[in-house]
């Protein structure tokens, strides 16, 4: 799994699973130290698991508990949507795209 920051997105790109996904989520948490928003895209991940899609919706809420906003994006990969259902955490997605 690589994160990259390109245009002042990250994107996650590889395999997102419950030990890749810790990472994932620190990084996003040390950022939003410094920043009030940070964009996330999944458009890159290859395969989520459980544990992956539950750590993603854990970010997410302690970005909104802290006042911050993360946006999420990914609608359009095939890849999570499935796990994403699932788990019924597809409602961390932001509908918008930049």
């Amino acid at each position: 799994m690589q994160i990259k920051e390109e245009y002042g997105m990250l994107k996650i790109l590889g395999v997102l699973n419950v030990e890749t996904s810790r990472l994932t989520a620190n990084h996003v948490h040390r950022i939003l130290e410094e920043k009030e928003r940070v964009m996330l895209s999944l458009e890159g991940v290859l395969s989520m698991d459980k544990m992956a899609a539950k750590a993603l919706e854990k970010l997410y809420h302690d970005s909104v508990r802290k006042n911050k906003i993360l946006s999420i994006f990914g609608n359009q990969n095939g890849n999570i949507s499935e796990i994403l259902k699932e788990t019924n955490t597809h409602y961390i997605l932001s509908s918008d795209r930049v």
